[in-house]
């Protein structure tokens, strides 16, 4: 491993490159590190088992956290976990039939992504976008799942 990969650089003092090695602080390092880093953490000689523990975990932290994707609500930026719809504050907006709509289509289409052209599910979804982006006085822009419906019915018809 060369000097400039290595993740513990604590600094250059008299002209000479000083790493932590110290447990308690690596681990805290570990913390802050890019999935690059923590790549490059594993490449140390001597890293500490609970160390590489802890990389290792912050390595499948940082995977996770890059599978989850944003709330479908108009304008929301909130992150929401895959298999998700809207953020909890949106879904707790959502009426309940439509609610119990929307997971009871997801649920019975989810093999194979099949709720993406189910239109009892798409429409249970514009209609909660809709009912969202009525009462947070926002307009009503296209989304995917209009385009999907789209699709769907035409599929239905021919």
């Amino acid at each position: 491993m060369t000097d400039a990969s290595n993740p513990f650089a604590a600094g250059i003092y008299n002209g000479v490159q000083s790493y932590t090695i110290a447990v308690d602080d690596r681990l805290s390092l570990v913390k802050g590190f890019n999935l690059a880093q923590c790549q490059a953490a594993l490449q140390v000689d001597g890293l500490q088992k609970t160390v590489e523990a802890a990389v290792r975990a912050r390595i499948r932290r940082l995977e996770k956290e890059t599978t989850m994707r944003g709330c479908d609500a108009i304008g929301c930026t909130s992150a929401v976990k895959p298999g998700r719809f809207l953020c909890i504050r949106h879904w707790s907006m959502v009426p309940l039939e439509v609610q119990r709509t929307i997971n009871d289509r997801y649920r019975t289409c989810r093999k194979d992504f099949g709720f993406l052209s189910d239109a009892v599910y798409l429409g249970a979804c514009i209609t909660a976008l809709e009912r969202l982006a009525h009462d947070e006085g926002r307009a009503l822009m296209p989304t995917s799942y209009h385009r999907l419906l789209v699709v769907a019915k035409r599929k239905a018809t021919a």
